[in-house]
């Protein structure tokens, strides 16, 4: 039983990496084991993407897992990406409470190896392709309706962020600071967005100075519109703040999953 969603995309990166960067004629081997079981029901499984590419320096991998670090190769030429693949990898494991270890040598390539604790489905969870936590249809057709407006300057964040969220099941539109976030609810129909997520720390303007422009608009729906602060800054005076400014609720940044989507629906139902 794992986040399918979450495991897609991490194993597509590390697979699109090792294309990336293994030459014409070079091998590519994607393996899976379980290593470990306990009396629980959990095992703990192993998938390793292993490359014949071009490989690594020992200083490059120091720092591989930090946004936007790319290796200079000539090698690799125009395809070297953004330098996001592998830090949001990483994250996306961190949250599933998985691992990533690699291994590579320059010039002779690369091993990724993923470790991720699972829990073991019996046959009555899977027999029908779903296991007890899947929504009901009903339940994900609503949610897909909805719309979230997430304000974040630091890109990682934002793009982690939108995963979490359109994994979740809703339409994502994002803005990287506060003046984007008015200017995109000012330009959109009354009641386009169902709900902000609004960080607070931003260069040209600030979660609070949004939120108050936001319930300024003259428009029916702006002093309702729901208004979540995403914070580093966890304190009682922080959220205090936060509320004043006219939002509707604090979350402190590393944030738990449950606990947002959680927050989200209940507001959006509210």
């Amino acid at each position: 039983m794992l986040d399918a969603h979450r495991f897609q995309r991490v194993l597509s990166n590390i697979i699109s990496n090792s294309v990336k960067f293994t030459p014409e004629h070079g091998t590519i081997r994607i393996s899976a084991c379980c290593t470990e079981t306990s009396e629980s029901g959990y095992a703990r499984y192993e998938i390793k993407v292993a490359d014949t590419g071009i490989g690594m320096s020992e200083e490059f991998m120091k720092r591989m897992f930090e946004a936007f670090e790319r290796e200079v190769s000539s090698t690799v030429n125009s395809n070297s990406g953004t330098g996001l693949g592998l830090t949001i990898t990483k994250n996306l494991l961190d949250i599933m409470g998985g691992s990533l270890q690699v291994e590579s040598t320059k010039g002779a390539g690369s091993v990724f190896t993923i470790g991720l604790p699972l829990k073991s489905a019996d046959h009555s969870s899977t027999a029908d392709g779903q296991t007890d936590d899947t929504v009901p249809s009903s339940a994900s057709d609503t949610k897909s309706q909805h719309r979230i407006l997430l304000v974040e300057d630091i890109e990682i964040n934002r793009v982690l962020a939108e995963t979490i969220l359109e994994e979740a099941g809703y339409l994502v539109a994002s803005v990287p600071d506060g003046c984007d976030a008015v200017d995109a609810i000012t330009n959109h129909p009354e009641w386009y967005y169902d709900l902000v997520l609004m960080d607070i720390q931003m260069p040209v303007m600030n979660g609070y100075e949004a939120t108050r422009a936001i319930r300024a608009l003259k428009r029916e729906d702006a002093k309702t519109l729901p208004i979540i602060a995403l914070s580093a800054n966890a304190r009682d005076e922080d959220r205090q703040r936060s509320m004043e400014s006219g939002m509707n609720h604090h979350i402190a940044k590393p944030f738990d999953v449950d606990q947002l989507i959680q927050a989200i629906q209940d507001h959006i139902r509210h």
